[in-house]
């Protein structure tokens, strides 16, 4: 079922795409939890494209998405891909933790 919404939430106008950002969700972590870590995969890079593409690169949504699919990678066994990816969370969380708290850098 979830998956039928995405497809219909997929063919909305672009105004709704916040909502195809939940049913994403949804899906990549049922598919998770089921143990189908490659189609989770892909719907969590997709997810991530389509975030940074309505909210922009910085914001925390897309950090999250970006968080989640390191996750799935170590769990796939793609360490590298996936450290890589963790490295780029921390950093950004970083950044966006001193945009927030005005301090010029953090440790």
């Amino acid at each position: 079922i979830q998956k039928e919404v995405l497809e219909i939430q997929e063919s909305v106008s672009k105004s709704r795409r916040p909502l195809v950002l939940f049913a994403q969700a949804d899906v990549a972590a049922s598919l998770y939890y089921l143990g189908e870590f490659k189609g989770a995969e892909q719907l969590q890079a997709q997810a991530i494209s389509l975030r940074k593409e309505i909210y922009g690169s910085m914001h925390p949504d897309v950090i999250r998405a970006m968080e989640r699919l390191s996750w799935t990678l170590t769990i796939m066994g793609n360490l590298e891909e996936a450290e890589s990816m963790h490295s780029q969370v921390l950093e950004m969380s970083r950044e966006k933790l001193a945009a927030v708290m005005d301090f010029p850098y953090l440790p």
